[in-house]
């Protein structure tokens, strides 16, 4: 139960000017070849600047125009931080952030604004005592230690910072041991393309390779808020502390199905026929994303349009990734009945008359694509150039999938079983092979089928 509410939340979907005027060009790594040429370290610092003239930094950074696109009143409301929590602001510069975040944690918190230039630090001093806000602390860091106390705080926020570090896996998996259990880490840099503010292309660190540096230095993935025009918002966590019972929501949720009530009323609703959205807008009512997340103890997804909260189904160019240690777990964890012959007994029936059409065409369009794979490949290629694109509608293509002669002809042919459940299956596997998981999804949805229908998975092929 808990994998097929899960395989419905994917959805679908010259240099830029420098953000500092008048700064120095961007440096490059300053590790050299023989020949004099730079040496592309991965995790090094994509630029390295001076900040030593506060007045001229303070009139860059604290520029009004900046809080168009910045949005600090928003992204800090969106942490959601408790009253008397202790942040830090890691590349605090002139203290842009500080009153928002002192704000945020009431007097009785403490925002701590990390910078290693002196005179940022000594600005950020005055600039607490003029805007009352006492609770701020500026502290003069080093380029390899922030000089935080160990598990000193619940969250820090980098806003326009990560790409400046050097040895950044080193330097976060140090940043771990300054954080609380169940803390995070907030990484908010520039996105790729052209913008009109913010370091040139090359000079910027794709998020999932920022998700990469921090997963190898030890934090676990937290979600992707989309919030922020030119930038992404990437939220990990240390060592996330485990919550809810996931035993007990599988018995909840497959208890209410038979009962379940539409929870997306702004979609046509096929129960119990209809594909995996349905499936998801029946399953929420009994078992939130934020429930499961909890007992997992880690982010559902690497990246994507998608919140705990919130899935957005309707994106034309993007869709969510998920974290593939979160469904490595969920296989381990998510189909109870493949361990509980008598859990499976108690909730047979709601599988049959609920998840067995679907989580069988979801096999089949998972053998298929498999066992044609110049077919899958044109598919992977062809949705992707829709994504980029925005082409609304695209997935309608396959509807027809599971015909015998679909992947020749490539038309809607002579239907096998429900066309808009096979299409939903068809573009969640392609997701998936996008986002790295498919094999672990397999392997979940192998072991709901055998658990629940093993009669059927001896001759799969037939309806």
């Amino acid at each position: 139960m808990i994998a097929l509410l899960l395989l419905a939340c994917s959805g679908s979907p010259e240099p830029a000017p420098e953000l500092i005027p008048g700064a120095p060009a961007p440096e490059r790594p300053h590790e050299v070849e023989p020949d004099g040429q730079p040496v592309p370290r991965e995790d090094h610092a994509t630029v390295h600047h001076r900040f030593d003239d506060a007045e001229k930094w303070a009139e860059v950074f604290d520029d009004p125009a900046r809080d168009a696109w910045q949005k600090p009143a928003a992204l800090v409301a969106a942490l959601d931080l408790p009253r008397g929590a202790t942040v830090a602001d890691i590349g605090a510069g002139t203290g842009y952030f500080n009153a928002h975040l002192a704000g945020a944690v009431g007097s009785e918190g403490r925002v701590v604004a990390v910078d290693i230039e002196p005179a940022l630090v000594a600005h950020m001093k005055a600039r607490a005592l003029e805007e009352g806000t006492l609770q701020v602390e500026a502290r003069l860091g080093e380029p390899a230690d922030p000089g935080l106390g160990a598990e000193e705080v619940e969250l820090v926020l980098l806003v326009d910072t990560y790409h400046h570090i050097d040895e950044r896996r080193a330097y976060f998996a140090g940043l771990r041991r300054a954080v609380r259990p169940g803390g995070r880490l907030v990484v908010v840099d520039f996105k790729p393309g052209e913008l009109p503010v913010g370091p040139p292309e090359h000079a910027r660190v794709p998020q999932a390779q920022v998700v990469d540096e921090l997963v190898a230095a030890g934090w676990h993935t937290g979600p992707s808020l989309d919030l922020l025009p030119y930038q992404f918002v990437q939220i990990m966590v240390r060592d996330p502390v485990v919550t809810g019972d996931l035993s007990s929501l599988q018995a909840a949720a497959w208890e209410a199905l038979p009962t379940s009530a539409n929870h997306c009323p702004d979609s046509f609703d096929y129960w119990p026929d209809g594909g995996l959205q349905n499936f998801w807008c029946h399953a929420q009512g009994s078992m939130s994303l934020e429930q499961v997340a909890g007992a997992s103890g880690m982010g559902i997804w690497r990246s994507g349009p998608h919140t705990l909260g919130a899935l957005d189904l309707d994106e034309p160019t993007a869709f969510g990734h998920y974290d593939p240690a979160f469904v490595d777990w969920l296989v381990g964890h998510g189909v109870r009945a493949a361990e509980d012959a008598a859990f499976r007994g108690a909730t047979q029936d709601a599988y049959d008359g609920y998840a067995r059409p679907l989580a069988r065409t979801m096999w089949r369009a998972r053998r298929k694509l498999q066992a044609n794979r110049d077919c899958k490949a044109r598919e992977l290629k062809a949705y992707q150039a829709a994504m980029e694109s925005g082409t609304p509608g695209y997935y309608e293509r396959w509807y027809g999938f599971l015909a015998a002669d679909w992947c020749t002809e490539q038309g809607y042919g002579g239907r096998v079983g429900n066309g808009n459940v096979v299409k939903s299956a068809v573009g969640f596997w392609l997701r998936r092979e996008l986002d790295g998981t498919a094999d672990a999804w397999a392997r979940g949805l192998e072991k709901l089928l055998v658990a629940y229908d093993a009669d059927w998975m001896e001759n799969p092929g037939r309806p």
